[in-house]
């Protein structure tokens, strides 16, 4: 771990869980509670995805141009996952040092790394039953059956060993998500890690 890390700085609530189970739903909605809140940035991910792609709002790069920004040293936090690349900007590690709380869709292999790179970081794993993962994958046709079957067949893993996990099963109404989701971001002990 850097020893440089102050003491006040901001959390990075690094969101992870399989496809389908409503992390963006849960972030743009969150987003949206915390409009205005300057103690709040919801970090938007660089990925080589077309942008007319359904889902996130995303920086869509191509691979030459990720590449680039990887040579730069422009990303923080970067992986590839599904046959796509995804990044995230130097910037969120500026504005956790100056104690702003940041809310990032992460992959779980990537939690490691942001563990080594930022003071507090608080995971929270959204899930839902297999048929509503499945059910919500099929809908947003981006996957084949086999993608599909891949990626409901990964774990958490211990992610509970290297930072603290919060889990919110969401395959009830929206608004019970958010408020957990809200809960969670609200709570002291994400200050905790």
């Amino acid at each position: 771990m850097p020893e440089n890390k102050p003491v006040s700085a901001g959390t990075l609530f690094a969101v992870v869980g399989p496809s389908g189970a409503g992390k963006d739903t849960l972030i743009d909605l969150a987003r949206q509670l915390l409009e205005g809140d300057d103690n709040w940035h919801f970090a938007r991910r660089h990925i080589t995805r077309g942008a007319n792609s359904v889902g996130e709002n995303h920086i869509n790069v191509t691979e030459r141009e990720f590449d680039a920004l990887t040579v730069q040293n422009a990303f923080v936090l970067h992986w590839q996952a599904h046959g796509l690349h995804y990044g995230i900007a130097q910037g969120i590690r500026t504005l956790t040092e100056q104690g702003v709380n940041v809310v990032v869709n992460l992959s779980r292999g990537a939690i490691g790394d942001a563990v080594e790179r930022f003071p507090h970081v608080h995971v929270i794993h959204v899930t839902a039953s297999q048929s509503i993962i499945e059910e919500r994958l099929r809908q947003r046709g981006r996957e084949t059956l086999l993608d599909i079957e891949e990626r409901m067949s990964r774990s958490v893993g211990d992610l509970g060993t290297i930072a603290p996990v919060s889990e919110i099963i969401n395959d009830r109404e929206v608004s019970v998500g958010v408020e957990q989701f809200m809960t969670i971001l609200s709570g002291k002990n994400a200050q905790a890690a």
